[in-house]
Parts: C-alpha cells; sequence; structure tokens
C-alpha cells in the first residue's frame, strides 16, 4: 500500500466535528499518513496546534487571505507571538495559508 500526505487538510473544520478522529482513522486506513492542517485565522491557531500533536500530524500557523476582513489590527502581532512560542515544535512546518481560491471573484 502507497503512504500519502495530505498537505493541505482542514481537519478543524466544523464540518468534522461529529466525526473528526473517525474521519482521521479512515484516511490512515486508505493509506494516508500524514496531514498538514492549516489555520485560516487567529481563532484556529490553537485547534490545528492541538489536532496535529493528538493525530502525529503536522501544522501550519496563518491569516487566509479570505479572512483577513475579520482579522483584528492586532492579530499578525499574535501571530509572530505564537510562532515565537512554538517555533521549536516540530509539528509547526509552516507559516501562512496563501490561499490560492480562485472562485473568490475579483474584486475589481
Amino acid at each position: 500500500m502507497s503512504a500519502w500526505i495530505d498537505t493541505h487538510c482542514h481537519l478543524d473544520a466544523t464540518a468534522f466535528d461529529a466525526d473528526r478522529d473517525a474521519q482521521r482513522s479512515q484516511a490512515a486506513a486508505q493509506g494516508v499518513r500524514h496531514c498538514v492542517i492549516p489555520a485560516v485565522a487567529r481563532s484556529n491557531w490553537d485547534a490545528v496546534r492541538l489536532l496535529a500533536q493528538r493525530h502525529g500530524d503536522s501544522y501550519a500557523l496563518g491569516i487566509h487571505p479570505l479572512c483577513t476582513g475579520l482579522a483584528a489590527d492586532d492579530d499578525l502581532a499574535l501571530l509572530a507571538r505564537a510562532l515565537e512560542q512554538h517555533h521549536a515544535d516540530p509539528r509547526l512546518v509552516a507559516i501562512g495559508e496563501i490561499g490560492l481560491d480562485y472562485f473568490v471573484p475579483d474584486p475589481d
């Protein structure tokens, strides 16, 4: 069986609230050995970190471009602090959520 890595898995999304652990177990049973769980806003930084630790996966901290309108003025400073606080965590593997969501209409 092949071993797969899901490089972009929003396992923290509310759609998984009812069966999050079962979904992760099912993915593992299908050969997905590792997931990278990206944060989209300050509100889910802790959730993605804890999920990655619980399942032996990795996480990224950041703010998705679609969420910048909801971000507070101090979110970038708080992101810098969170990155400093968790910089030695081997499960923290990336910064950001680049958000190449081409389905979003251009505001021009």
